[in-house]
């Protein structure tokens, strides 16, 4: 199974670990600009047990491992797979993201470690977290990337670009009611490079 961990395995030898303390409200986003290298904060402040990562595929070689393929080929490999559409989509009963799981009260999000990540930010936001949805008709689900802004313990704001979550969006608000929608933190990388694509993919699920 490739997940994460197996990417930044994979990657070992690029990642750069951050052993010492660093505060994801005042640090943490001025080293992920500084670094060109995947990083790995091992000692976050206030958030004993957790680890944060950011830069997993920064440049061109990154992606590449992400596909298996030489770093002149990465553009040809997406254009490859894209034409021929979603493979196999298969349900898992269990899995590691379901191993701990907060309701109600305890779907805390100031429990997670979110940082800052420039001067002038309004707040927190989730830089790199995948927004899921699925369009109401036919099934379909697409995932973007939305830079979503902690607002409090149970609050986001994000801005919608006009695309395909956009489109699903409008469907549910013609129905009166509320559109789902997950956001997922910490996948294999391959999501990100999928969810930054918005090109037409009728039936195509992401």
């Amino acid at each position: 199974m490739q997940d994460l961990r197996t990417y930044l395995h994979s990657v070992r030898d690029e990642v750069l670990h951050i052993r010492k303390e660093v505060d994801p409200l005042t640090q943490m986003g001025a080293l992920c600009s500084e670094s060109e290298r995947p990083i790995v904060f091992e000692n976050v402040k206030g958030y004993p047990g957790w680890r944060v990562c950011d830069r997993i595929i920064s440049n061109r070689a990154m992606q590449a491992v992400v596909l298996g393929v030489d770093p002149k080929r990465v553009v040809p490999e997406l254009a490859r797979r894209l034409s021929q559409g979603p493979g196999e989509i298969r349900t898992a009963e269990s899995a590691p993201c379901k191993e701990q799981i907060w309701l109600g009260k305890e779907a805390d999000l100031l429990r997670l470690p979110i940082a800052i990540h420039s001067e002038g930010d309004g707040g927190r936001y989730i830089g790199g977290g995948i927004h899921i949805t699925r369009d109401p008709d036919t099934g379909v689900q697409n995932e973007c990337i939305l830079r979503t802004q902690i607002k409090g313990r149970h609050h986001t704001g994000f801005m919608m670009a006009r695309r395909h979550n956009y489109e699903h969006f409008k469907k549910h608000q013609s129905r009166k009611e509320p559109m789902p929608m997950a956001i997922a933190i910490g996948l294999h990388p391959a999501y990100e490079i999928a969810a930054v694509y918005s090109g037409r993919h009728a039936g195509y699920d992401e």
